[in-house]
């Protein structure tokens, strides 16, 4: 036995977190992160890791069914948004895709001007619209490169939120419109 949590000590860190400022001040993105820094603590004292290390080191080799390629052989590029409004992703989405041969690049809606270059394809994860929708809008430069980027042929992937943002015109809960990339006719309602 290494140890052990009980279900009634991980339901604190939530409480806690969520009393620390009012709601309407709140931002989603980090209560998960405040949340699992608490848990982490609550689980370091109650399992031995250095006896689960232990353990762990007498394991054998972990032969991997289809083989994760190196960078240098690497079949495309895909640019992935990722940034305080860019974040909602799943890691074992983007485990899938290294494993299938593309190289990941991380890039900034926000704060950068332009797409990474050699992208074959762009990845446009959920967002938090309500929150930055004015922050984006903003970035024109980059706004015209993902459009210069679709004209082009290029492969967008959006998911979420990010999919009423390639909209003419996404829409946000308050009724408020605005404008960001632009390439698909109509209207669509951000959640």
């Amino acid at each position: 036995f290494l140890g052990g949590v009980r279900r009634e000590d991980l339901d604190l860190p939530r409480e806690k977190t969520l009393k620390q400022k009012p709601r309407d001040d709140l931002n989603p993105s980090l209560l998960p992160r405040n949340v699992m820094v608490a848990i982490s603590k609550i689980v370091q004292s109650g399992v031995d890791f250095v006896r689960l290390k232990e353990i762990a080191e007498t394991a054998g080799a972990l032969t991997l069914a289809v083989p994760i390629s190196s960078a240098e052989k690497r079949r495309c590029r895909i640019a992935v948004a990722d940034d305080v409004a860019f974040h909602l992703t799943i890691q074992d989405n983007l485990d899938l895709i290294r494993r299938a041969g593309a190289e990941l690049v991380g890039f900034s809606p926000i704060a950068d001007s332009k797409i990474p270059a050699r992208t074959a394809a762009i990845y446009l994860p959920g967002w938090y619209s309500h929150l930055y929708a004015a922050d984006l809008q903003f970035n024109r430069q980059m706004l015209e490169a993902i459009r210069e980027f679709a004209a082009a042929g290029g492969i967008l992937y959006a998911e979420g939120g990010a999919k009423s943002d390639l909209c003419e015109r996404p829409q946000l809960p308050t009724g408020a419109t605005y404008e960001i990339v632009g390439i698909i006719p109509g209207i669509a309602t951000a959640v």
